[in-house]
Order: C-alpha cells, then structure tokens, then sequence
C-alpha cells in the first residue's frame, strides 16, 4: 500500500476520533435523559449528509439526527415542563448557552426542561417543525413518568429557535399527522410561550440568514406570510413572554414588537420586555446588565398564569 495513502488514512482517523461530540461539551453536574425524537425513521429528510459537528462546545452544525435532552429539577411541585429551542440562524445550534444552560435556568424554577436538537431544515422548512410539534407530544406522553401536567406544557426560544417556537404557536390548527403514530392524537400546542430575541417575521425586519436556510433563496410570497408568525396569530395563540434589547443588531427588535402587536389585537395574554443594553445572543450568560434578571422576571411572569406557584 502507497505510504503516502496510509499517513493519510492515519490522518483521517485521528481527526475523526479527535471530532468533539455534544457528550464531551456538557456540564457533568446536570444529569440528563436522552431520547430520539423519531426513534424510528423522521417523516422526511433534510438531505445533510456531513456529518454533524461541535464547534468549540457552542454551535451544533449538520444535524440531522433529531434529540431530547431532558433535563428534571430537584423538585417539580407545580409539574410544569417547558420544550427550548436554541437558536443559530436556521445553520447551526447554540446548543449550551440558549440549551443546557436555560433549562437549568428553568430547573431552578421548579420545570423540567428539555433542551430540543431539532434537525437543520437545509431549505426544507417543515423539518425543524416537524422535530418540535413531535417533541411536544414525547413530553406530554410522558407526562406521569417525568412528573409532568400536560396542561402545562409551554416552548421557548432564542433567536431562530424563537422563531420555530412560535410557529409551533401559531400553526397548531393546521399540525397534521405526518404518518401513523400513537403520539399522533397529542396535541402540539404550547400551554404557554417564552421567546427571546426572536426572529418572527419572514418580511421587511425578517433575519436574512434565518429566512434564506429556511426558505431558500426567492421563496414565494405565499411562503413568506405562511412563516410570517405575526400573521399567524389568533386568540387561540398561547400566552408569550417576550425579551428584547434595543442594542440587537442581529435580530432586529421589530421581530418581536409586530408579534407582540398581534397578540394585542388579538386578546392573547403577553409581556414585553424591553431592555436598553444588551447584545444579540445573551441566552442564560450574565453580562452584569438589567436585562440578566429575565429569569426572575419570568418566574413573575409564570406564577401569574398559575403555571408555577
């Protein structure tokens, strides 16, 4: 065998070996349970066939493999569980800081968290939405093992994954089953939704990168009011909780002012919160800036609508 072929083989399966998984990047001191989100075949493909990488434990890329990582608090007195969604603009997942840090976040609080890696959509826009109406079933089927009222199931999500999140709030009339399942009668819609800095609209204040990974390229009008969340809503949309900065310059805040408009117009039950200072992607780090007490401010928020006590 050609010398030069094998120290390029050894090569590869060094690197290969060396490729950090989402195992080697989590916090040892939060336990928790991994499950499929389709253990058996999704009901369509995303077409990514790189194989699904960690960069520096932050962002997730290539997923195309959907998962649960749920995560239970030392006590749930008010059995209240909330699914996240990390963001990542549609291209990867910030899995840690808008993942397994909010959930203990939420841990704290009494809920059980689970953290969703849902699949890239890859311009497939039904994928990611698939992953999560599916993930909303899965905790509410396991609603008396992991201690869980399925009354009081809410999303949140950070960035794009607020966008995916609010879909999932504002599509749930038209979730129909995409094959024959025993979760397929369990409803996906939130009890209640939790967004932060999230990209809403697919129009004027959209997020060009999130839009262009979902979407495509030129996608219709048609498609851009379908995934425009703030046409989407009703007064059946579940209650939101909102937090912005006024120093986004990724997301822009407009995002979440028309979203919360319509929720307004609509009788839905909402908070806004607006901060000054801030950048985009804060998640559940500490920057010593007023807009790091939106935990405590949700806690408030929650205990409002008797989700927690």
């Amino acid at each position: 065998m050609n010398m030069r072929f094998i120290l390029l083989l050894s090569f590869l399966v060094v690197s290969f070996k060396a490729l950090p998984q989402i195992v080697d990047c989590m916090n040892p001191s939060q336990p928790y349970i991994k499950l499929q989100v389709w253990p058996n075949e999704a009901p369509e493909s995303n077409e990514i066939v790189a194989m699904e990488s960690v960069e520096n434990c932050f962002m997730v890329r290539n997923i195309s493999s959907a998962e649960l990582f749920v995560y239970k608090p030392k006590t749930n007195s008010s059995h209240a569980a909330v699914v996240i969604c990390p963001g990542g603009g549609y291209l990867g997942l910030a899995f840690w800081i808008e993942g397994q840090d909010v959930a203990k976040v939420f841990n704290d609080m009494g809920i059980t968290a689970i953290v969703l890696k849902y699949r890239l959509p890859n311009f497939h826009p039904n994928v990611p939405v698939s992953d999560a109406r599916q993930a909303m079933r899965i905790v509410r089927s396991h609603s008396k093992d992991w201690d869980v009222d399925p009354h009081k199931v809410g999303i949140a999500g950070f960035s794009a994954g607020g966008h995916l999140a609010s879909f999932v709030g504002t599509h749930f009339s038209d979730d129909k089953p995409v094959y024959s399942d025993k979760l397929d009668d369990i409803t996906s819609r939130p009890d209640f939704m939790a967004l932060f800095y999230p990209v809403i609209t697919m129009e004027e204040y959209t997020h060009l990168g999130s839009r262009y990974y979902l979407l495509g390229d030129n996608p219709s009008q048609e498609m851009k009011d379908y995934y425009s969340n703030e046409k989407q809503v009703t007064k059946n949309t579940p209650p939101t909780f909102i937090v912005v900065t006024e120093e986004d310059k990724t997301v822009d805040p407009q995002n979440a002012y028309q979203f919360n408009l319509a929720l307004q117009q609509n009788n839905v039950p909402a908070e806004l919160n607006i901060f000054k200072l801030g950048e985009h992607g804060f998640g559940a780090s500490k920057h010593n800036l007023p807009v790091d007490n939106w935990p405590a401010l949700l806690q408030s928020w929650l205990k409002r609508l008797q989700i927690i006590e």
